[in-house]
């Protein structure tokens, strides 16, 4: 199964920084926004990662419908495992995560899966070689500094406006939900 990062933004250090890590510890490529028309060439089962900065309404300053026309436009395939890496992506009553889903569909695109991270995202280096994904927890240590909470595998229910719904949790790219 093929991994593609897509790095939502060029000249951003941060960016091109997570991607690079992101990329090592699972073994993906990383391409260029301007190359995304070789995300036509991912088939069920791949997983494609837009990786930058965003909030619950966009992701690098592209909203969701502005996303999926891209990736319509890029020939992209039903089947695949869509992750929005960015800053709130999976966060709201209506996230974008949600919303990206929804204007896929409206191409005839079906993706098998589409998750967004809830809360305060970085791909860091953990000292210990690994990498993974980091939540802000909301809590605060004695030196004010945001507790991190790690991500730990398997599956979490949350509420969402249209009842419970269960999710999967990777710790190699996905964030949880701040617990």
């Amino acid at each position: 199964m093929t991994k593609v990062i897509v790095r939502m933004q060029e000249g951003d250090d941060v960016v091109t920084r997570s991607c690079e890590r992101l990329g090592k510890a699972i073994g993906a490529k990383t391409i260029k926004l301007t190359e995304v028309a070789k995300v036509g060439k991912l088939v069920k089962g791949d997983t494609l990662i837009l990786l930058g900065h965003g909030n619950s309404s966009a992701l690098s300053k592209k909203s969701a419908q502005q996303i999926a026309d891209l990736l319509a436009k890029a020939d992209l395939k039903s089947g695949i495992t869509l992750d929005l890496v960015a800053c709130n992506s999976g966060t709201g009553g209506s996230p974008l995560a949600l919303a990206v889903k929804t204007a896929l569909v409206n191409h005839k695109i079906v993706p098998a899966t589409v998750s967004g991270g809830q809360g305060y995202m970085r791909v860091l280096s953990d000292g210990s070689g690994g990498i993974g994904v980091r939540v802000k927890t909301g809590k605060v240590d004695a030196k004010g500094q945001p507790v991190k909470a790690e991500v730990k595998a398997g599956k979490v229910k949350e509420q969402t406006p249209w009842g419970e719904r269960t999710r999967n949790v990777n710790p190699d790219y996905r964030t949880g939900s701040g617990q």
